[in-house]
């Protein structure tokens, strides 16, 4: 007998949110389900499994978060096999205790039994969604994993990728095709870190039910905007686009080694509400090396984008705060501070302390308080106007 473990969340306004699970896999094995609430205890998980009168072969569980590992890690046992995100993150910094008690892998679940890969979406949790009947609910469809730039300084995911770095399932347009809506909204996340040219134009080959709203992540490359110049007839109806931009200044974006230009940014925003799309736009906040021509270009950006939301209905334009940026490495953090103190943030992450009253910290200011000044909708954590201890 398998059982098969899965996270949830539902938040005070009734959306679900489904971790990363078994989507394209549990077809392919006999066994139960089991779902958790993330703020489910250790006690529940047990008596759930304990509760199964058969006898257990294995327990696969897919994990996102590390709050999810501290919570299994005294009732692992032989039987467990661990995979998912933090999985990964647990092989890289090898100090979890999960190690030593179950099997954690990296791979994914058909690689780990030799299977082929797998294109069929299971909607295994049809019943989750229909006991707890949310509002909407958000899923992954993973069609790959990577970035095809990968070259970002922030980013630490080329630090520890294996050797399939970026890759793509086949049939791409064929597995969004066959995506079925539930009987609330759904919104579906592709998974993909950025999508090539290529893929998008499998992507938006596909159709989109009503019902489903797709989001994927896009680059402003130029090779993007001519692919959707191109190719008018392409519609982003029902689609969500998530574009980092991370910056709204050309000489923060290129000391961020983004390898996108700004300008091109904002020209996706317009391509792609005009073809009928939803767009999301990631900001980074507290940026360590900002000037005071950065800040006032950044606003200056700002207001542009404004003026191209202001001609799209209000709710298929905004801005997500992605936070303070941290570093991989504290080497690299060093390097982005020019000098100011680094810090241990989480897992290997690192932070650079601004001071208080400083001119970074008052240019910072000055972004984050034309972000709330503004008219587009934020969206992620508070924005706040002076930096944290």
């Amino acid at each position: 007998m398998n059982v098969f473990i899965t996270f949830y969340n539902i938040d005070s306004d009734r959306n679900l949110f489904i971790s990363s699970g078994f989507f394209f896999v549990r077809h392919l094995f006999e066994g139960i389900d089991l779902f958790f609430s993330q703020t489910a205890t250790q006690e529940d998980i047990k008596t759930s499994i304990c509760d199964i009168n058969e006898k257990i072969d294995r327990i696969y569980c897919t994990i996102n978060y590390s709050f999810e590992a501290k919570l299994m890690q005294d009732i692992v046992d032989d039987r467990w096999v661990v995979g998912g995100p933090e999985a990964i993150e647990i092989i890289r910094e090898g100090t979890s205790v999960l190690l030593s008690k179950g099997t954690v892998i990296g791979e994914s679940f058909e690689e780990y039994h030799g299977l082929s890969p797998s294109t069929t979406f299971t909607y295994y949790f049809k019943d989750l969604v229909a006991e707890i009947n949310p509002r909407v609910v958000s899923y992954p469809c993973s069609i790959g994993s990577g970035c095809y730039w990968n070259k970002c300084s922030f980013c630490s995911f080329h630090k520890y990728s294996d050797s399939r770095g970026y890759y793509v399932k086949s049939n791409v347009t064929e597995i969004i095709n066959n995506l079925l809506p539930l009987a609330v909204p759904s919104q579906v996340h592709t998974c993909i870190s950025s999508c090539s040219p290529q893929v998008l134009e499998q992507i938006l080959a596909a159709t989109v039910k009503d019902g489903i709203i797709l989001s994927e992540f896009i680059r402003a490359d130029q090779s993007i905007l001519d692919l959707i110049h191109n190719s008018r007839q392409m519609s982003f109806k029902n689609h969500l686009a998530l574009l980092g931009i991370e910056t709204l200044s050309q000489a923060l974006s290129d000391r961020l080694n983004k390898g996108a230009s700004v300008a091109n940014y904002i020209r996706l925003v317009e391509s792609i509400l005009s073809r009928g799309g939803y767009v999301a736009l990631y900001v980074m906040t507290w940026l360590p090396f900002i000037t005071e021509e950065s800040a006032q270009e950044s606003m200056r950006n700002l207001k542009k984008i404004e003026k191209i939301a202001k001609k799209y209905p209000r709710e298929r334009f905004s801005i997500i705060n992605s936070g303070e940026v941290l570093w991989p490495t504290e080497t690299i953090a060093k390097k982005m501070g020019s000098g100011l103190p680094t810090y241990k943030s989480f897992k290997h992450l690192y932070g650079v302390k601004i001071g208080s009253g400083s001119k970074i910290e008052e240019y910072n200011r000055k972004i984050n308080q034309s972000l709330l000044n503004s008219s587009i909708p934020l969206k992620g954590d508070p924005i706040t106007l002076t930096y944290g201890s």
